[in-house]
C-alpha cells in the first residue's frame, strides 16, 4: 500500500504501456508523443519497458491498486470531480462515478480486498466521502458522520471483507485546529474508531493478518510512526526520530514482522532533503541505505512491497542546475546479501521543455516482477532560466508507468 503526506497540484493524466530499459534516460515528453529508451541494466535488476502517450486531459491520478496483471484502479481527481480509472490489460479507461451531491470532490486513496471488494476515500465538499465497487458498480457508503467544519479521508488500509480502516483529518473550524480522524468498517457499517492523538493521518498501511500501522503528525508538527495492537495506538520511534528536517511520507508491509517506512531529512546544517529509508524486523527499527542521485535534493513519498519480498521506492530528485523535479525509482530485489536499495536513475528532465515529474502513488502488480507508478508531470517556474520552451505549449500532466 502506498500514501503520499502532500496531495500534489492538478495534472493532466498520462496512460503507460511499454518500455525498455534499465539506466532510463527519458527524453522530452508532449501530450500525443511516445518517446521509447534502451540500456542495460544492474544484473540484480529486472529490465523495464516505458511508453508514454496522452490518455486524460484534465486529471491527477493519487493513488493505485493493483489486482493482476489486467486488473487495476487508480483514483484521483478531475477538475472539481473524483476520478477513476480503470486497466484491463489493453489501457487505462475513465470510469463512471456515481452521483455525489456536492459542488466538488476528490478521492485520495483506493485500496482492495479481493475484485470484488474495492474501496476508495477522499471527500465530497467539506465532507468525508467513502466509496465502494461490488465487482460491477461503484457506490458511496455511508459513514459515521464528523462533526467539524470539514474533514476528508486521506488514507485507507483494507484487510479483510470485514477489516477496513480510512483515516484522515478534520478540521474543528474555519481558522480552527486540526485533528485526526479514522473509522472502521466492521462489514456492516462504518463506525468511528479510536484515533492517535494527533493533527493528520498521513499514511496507513496493514499486513494480510491484520497487524496495522500508520504515519501521523503530532501535535508540535513532528511525524511519529503508530501500530495499532487491536485495543489502542502505539508509537514506535524510528531509529532517526529526532534529526533535523524528518519528513516521513510513506510506510508498507512485507510480513507480520517487517515494516518499511520512508521519506526524508536535512543534514546537518543544509537546508536541503535528502532519502531516509528504515525497516522494522520486528524488534527494532534499521536503517537501509539508498542511493542519493541529487546531492542536494531528493525524497521519498510512495513503498510498495512485493510478496516475495521486493521493494519499490519512489519520489523525487531536484536537478541542482535547473531546480527541475525528475521522478526516481529504488528497488531493493530480495536478496538477503543486498542491504541498499539500488537506484533507477531519474527521468530525463529538459529545461527547454519545463519537464518535473515527482510521484504520487505506485503498487506492485500480483504476478509480475512489475510495479505501476503514478505521478505527475508540468512545468514549474524559475526566473532565473531563460524562457522555456518559448516555442510552443510546455507538456504538463499526469502519468502512469509500469516497469518489468
Amino acid at each position: 500500500m502506498e500514501s503520499s503526506r502532500r496531495i500534489p497540484p492538478i495534472v493532466v493524466v498520462v496512460t503507460i504501456a511499454l518500455v525498455v530499459a534499465a539506466i532510463v534516460t527519458l527524453i522530452a515528453l508532449r501530450a500525443q508523443r511516445a518517446a521509447t529508451v534502451t540500456g542495460t541494466t544492474n544484473s540484480a535488476l529486472c529490465k523495464q519497458r516505458l511508453t508514454w502517450a496522452t490518455s486524460d486531459t484534465g486529471a491527477t491520478m493519487l493513488s493505485v491498486a493493483a489486482l493482476s496483471q489486467t486488473n487495476a484502479w487508480a483514483v484521483g481527481v478531475r477538475g472539481r470531480d473524483a476520478a477513476i480509472m480503470h486497466w484491463d490489460g489493453s489501457g487505462w479507461k475513465s470510469e463512471s462515478l456515481p452521483s455525489i451531491s456536492a459542488d466538488s470532490s476528490a478521492l485520495n486513496m483506493v485500496s482492495a480486498v479481493n475484485a470484488q471488494d474495492i474501496w476508495a476515500v477522499g471527500r465530497a465538499g467539506l465532507q468525508p466521502l467513502i466509496l465502494h465497487w461490488n465487482g460491477a458498480t461503484w457506490t458511496p457508503v455511508d459513514v459515521s458522520p464528523v462533526v467539524a467544519y470539514s474533514s476528508q479521508f486521506s488514507a485507507l488500509a483494507a484487510v479483510a471483507a470485514d477489516d477496513v480502516w480510512a483515516v484522515g483529518s478534520a478540521l474543528t473550524a474555519p481558522n480552527g485546529a486540526t485533528q485526526i480522524i479514522a473509522e472502521h468498517w466492521d462489514g456492516h457499517a462504518w463506525k468511528v474508531a479510536s484515533a492517535p492523538l494527533g493533527t493528520t493521518f498521513d499514511a496507513i498501511t496493514a499486513s494480510a493478518t491484520g497487524h496495522v500501522w500508520g504515519i501521523i503528525t503530532t501535535n508540535d508538527d513532528t511525524g511519529q510512526i503508530v501500530y495499532w495492537d487491536g485495543r489502542a495506538w502505539l508509537v514506535k520511534p524510528t531509529v532517526d526520530s529526532s534529526v533535523p528536517g524528518l519528513s516521513l511520507r510513506t510506510i508498507a508491509v512485507g510480513g507480520d514482522s517487517e515494516v518499511w517506512v520512508a521519506g526524508s531529512y536535512s543534514p546537518a546544517g543544509a537546508n536541503w532533503a535528502v532519502p531516509i529509508v528504515e525497516r522494522w524486523d520486528g524488534k527494532s527499527w534499521l536503517v537501509v541505505p539508498s542511493s542519493q542521485p541529487e546531492a542536494r535534493g531528493a525524497w521519498l513519498t510512495n513503498l510498495a512491497v512485493a510478496s516475495d519480498g521486493t521493494v519499490w521506492a519512489g519520489g523525487t530528485s531536484r536537478n541542482i542546475s535547473t531546480r527541475l523535479d525528475n521522478a526516481m525509482l529504488e528497488h531493493l530485489d530480495g536478496n538477503p546479501q543486498h542491504t541498499a536499495l539500488y537506484l533507477y536513475p531519474s527521468f530525463y528532465s529538459d529545461p527547454h521543455h519545463g519537464d518535473a515529474f515527482g510521484v504520487t502513488g505506485m503498487a506492485v502488480i500480483p504476478g509480475s516482477n512489475a510495479v505501476w507508478v503514478m505521478g505527475g508531470m508540468g512545468s514549474v517556474p524559475n526566473t532565473s532560466l531563460p524562457p522555456i520552451d518559448s516555442n510552443g505549449p510546455v507538456a504538463s500532466g499526469g502519468f502512469i508507468l509500469s516497469y518489468c
